[in-house]
């Protein structure tokens, strides 16, 4: 790992270069890109919260902004795996021609939705200056920032395993619309998992959803929850677990990754 690191800095100019692309390829008509990057989330947090606020959201103050903070964080980690599953496949001949560390090619798809975000969260910051919730600005930051780290480290781990597994299995593209339906809907993004699921040997497998843990962390600072010392660690180790095995999967399907493009 220690030499992939060192690797990331000699090819960083690569990395930025690519990142790039992808950010103008999306904002190349800026104002679709803005809509699609950005007011998809508030389009789709909307269409729940009007579907579902009188059934569901019954239980929250504030059902809306607890739809929104999940989309954005979702629209992140969706749109960058979307994207980086099939990298190697559309880019093959780049692949096989120039050599660059590999693993750069999946994140950096994840960076480019890094904008998103930004522009995501400063809509929500407005958001919330229309509510009545207090904001205390430190304990925002802070779950903001520890919700981000473990966001890019899930992202990360999934970036990096599905893009070669797309290579080694092709019929993966069939499977991956529904898996990434399930992980949606597994996720408290639309609805608190702890509460609407009732059978509880299920519970477990819907509250350690990796988006499920990192919203829980994000929510955090919004709605003013005090998550235990040791539950954050472990949502960062599980996350920081999650990205080692992805690498660790990257790393050993890498060696034979040009023979199978």
């Amino acid at each position: 790992m220690m030499e992939d690191l060192q690797l990331f800095k000699k090819y960083s100019e690569f990395f930025w270069t690519f990142t790039w692309r992808n950010i103008r390829l999306q904002y190349n008509n800026f104002w679709f890109g803005l809509f699609w990057g950005v007011i998809q989330p508030l389009l789709m947090s909307a269409i729940f919260y009007v579907a579902l606020n009188n059934s569901v959201g019954v239980g929250f103050s504030h059902y809306f902004l607890y739809i929104y903070s999940g989309f954005i964080f979702w629209s992140v980690f969706s749109g960058g795996l979307s994207q980086a599953y099939l990298s190697f496949l559309n880019n093959d001949k780049m692949v096989k021609q120039i050599y660059f560390p590999r693993f750069l090619l999946p994140l950096t798809f994840l960076a480019a939705k890094l904008m998103d975000l930004l522009i995501a969260l400063a809509i929500l910051v407005v958001i919330l200056l229309m509510t009545d919730l207090e904001i205390n600005i430190g304990h925002l930051i802070l779950y903001t920032s520890l919700g981000t780290i473990q966001l890019l480290l899930v992202a990360t781990g999934f970036n990096l395993f599905f893009s070669v597994v797309c290579v080694r299995f092709r019929g993966f593209q069939v499977i991956f619309p529904f898996l990434s339906q399930a992980i949606f809907f597994t996720a408290s993004i639309i609805y608190d998992v702890s509460v609407s699921v009732d059978i509880e040997w299920l519970k477990p497998i819907f509250e350690y959803n990796p988006i499920s843990t990192v919203l829980s962390t994000f929510r955090a600072g919004i709605f003013h929850e005090d998550i235990p010392m040791l539950r954050q660690l472990i949502f960062m180790i599980y996350a920081i677990v999650i990205c080692l095995l992805g690498y660790a999967w990257f790393k050993r399907e890498d060696k034979n990754l040009i023979d199978r493009l």
